[in-house]
């Protein structure tokens, strides 16, 4: 797994490290299925303070659609640990997709009421059910 980092604005030159071995603990039990990982720290207001440090993490699967997990938070630790658990989170959920298997419904059977009747009382007045497509096998009827 291949971990990209790119800080944007005031983002600590020592974030980097703390990222890949984030994001390594977070993702390690999908480690084979994904390709790549590309973290984006950015300083939304600047110098202003609040909730702007804002954390990016997209996640290339080897199978299907990239996945982006995002957080904003009061400091670059947290920002960096709410987008890693996200981001185990979504690709948990792909995973579960991958393993799910399409389900074929079976035919239902035609109600008894709705079949027609052929009207000889010593077989019953109802026709026995067939699959379509297969022939009668108990012959023509007696006379």
């Amino acid at each position: 797994m291949e971990v990209l980092f790119d800080g944007r604005g005031a983002a600590p030159a020592g974030l980097r490290d703390a990222a890949a071995q984030r994001l390594h603990g977070a993702l390690r039990r999908f480690a084979w299925l994904v390709v790549r990982v590309r973290v984006r720290m950015s300083d939304v207001n600047g110098p202003r303070g609040g909730l702007d440090k804002r954390c990016q993490v997209a996640l290339e699967p080897a199978t299907g659609r990239p996945v982006l997990a995002e957080s904003a938070a009061g400091d670059w630790q947290a920002a960096l640990g709410q987008a890693a658990e996200r981001a185990g989170a979504a690709i948990a959920r792909v995973r579960r997709r991958l393993r799910e298997i399409p389900r074929v419904r079976a035919r239902r059977r035609p109600d008894a009421a709705a079949l027609p009747t052929c009207g000889r009382p010593d077989r019953g007045t109802r026709r026995r059910w067939r699959p379509a497509g297969r022939p009668d096998r108990r012959g023509p009827p007696a006379a």
